[in-house]
């Protein structure tokens, strides 16, 4: 079966490119764009030339309800979401006192919390298929900073970060997080530099971190370059399932009423200092307390286990120890 993919931010260069490649490897597509859906529709009719599945979808990425508009119409159409790709991003070139309230919020919500919001619609169902991939387009922006794209440089560090924490958080579920941080690429959003503007940049970037070679990049070579000469870099997660779980012991959480869910499972990450392997959750939250049960599967080693009954026990939340069969 063919890997079902969301792209956000499609009709620009980056996300068509990426499409392109994706296209031809057969994976079914949905195009995320807002402003352009003339360029949506011609870039599905050129990937229906690879795959068999292609849709578009055009609405602003940077509200939470359109995230979940997305979701829900990837689900109707595939089925399943195996790859994310949060490619949606704007900037605005400029010193910062000229920068409004409206356009730094624009453009946050568009490069960063979009990642969020569609994040967090699509993790419910990759958990529950336990595998799934999440790539974040980023910047190098993001880790040097660029000069008179302060909100822009912002979003991408942020992205960067999120792509980091969440990467951790996601590991035990055998979902990979990673971020691209492009360098200087011949797209639309850089169309408004000279050949020597664009050259002084590059220059620049060399000069502030030597890891990234002076020379503009054009979209196709950030997906098909094996060697990097357009200052890229993955920005790597924790590999996924570095931490073993054991396929017998689980544990089931009750809760009755007397706690919430989310601290128990952060402040139990924290003191056991190992991650949690969510296998199961059917819980309601009601006056900031929890009702229902949440099923955790053990870690393999026996001291990290016992550290998480350990935990349980002292701050008294029931628990019972099931296997797999009980399950």
């Amino acid at each position: 079966m063919k890997d079902t993919v969301i792209i956000t931010g499609a009709s620009g260069g980056i996300g068509s490119a990426a499409a392109r490649e994706l296209a031809k490897e057969g994976c079914e597509l949905l195009l995320c764009g807002n402003s352009s859906p003339e360029k949506l529709e011609k870039l599905k009719m050129e990937c229906l030339e690879y795959t068999t599945k292609c849709i578009t979808f055009c609405g602003d990425i940077s509200k939470s309800d359109t995230a979940h508009e997305i979701v829900e119409i990837a689900l109707a159409h595939f089925k399943k979401i195996d790859i994310l790709i949060n490619n949606a991003g704007i900037s605005k070139i400029g010193l910062l006192p000229d920068l409004s309230d409206k356009e730094w919020f624009q453009i946050l919500n568009t490069n960063l919390s979009s990642a969020f919001f569609l994040c967090r619609q699509v993790l419910p169902h990759m958990i529950h298929a336990k595998k799934g991939r999440i790539l974040n387009i980023s910047s190098i922006w993001g880790n040097i900073g660029a000069s008179c794209e302060a909100a822009y440089s912002a979003t991408k560090g942020g992205l960067d970060s999120l792509t980091k924490s969440l990467a951790k958080e996601l590991a035990p579920s055998g979902i990979s997080v990673n971020a691209l941080a492009c360098g200087m690429i011949d797209t639309a959003m850089n169309a408004c530099f000279t050949p020597e503007e664009i050259q002084s940049i590059c220059d620049r970037v060399a000069i502030i971190d030597q890891s990234h070679i002076a020379e503009l990049g054009t979209v196709s070579e950030i997906f098909s370059e094996p060697k990097s000469k357009i200052g890229r870099q993955l920005i790597l997660g924790d590999a996924v399932n570095q931490v073993k779980f054991s396929d017998s012991r689980q544990l089931r959480i009750i809760f009755d009423g007397r706690e919430s869910t989310e601290p128990v499972i952060s402040n139990l990450v924290l003191a056991c200092k190992v991650p949690i392997n969510i296998m199961y959750a059917a819980t309601k939250d009601i006056n900031g307390t929890a009702m229902g049960q949440m099923i955790i599967q053990l870690p393999e080693d026996e001291a990290d286990a016992n550290r998480v009954i350990h935990y349980l026990k002292s701050i008294q939340v029931p628990y019972e120890e099931v296997t797999k069969n009980d399950v």
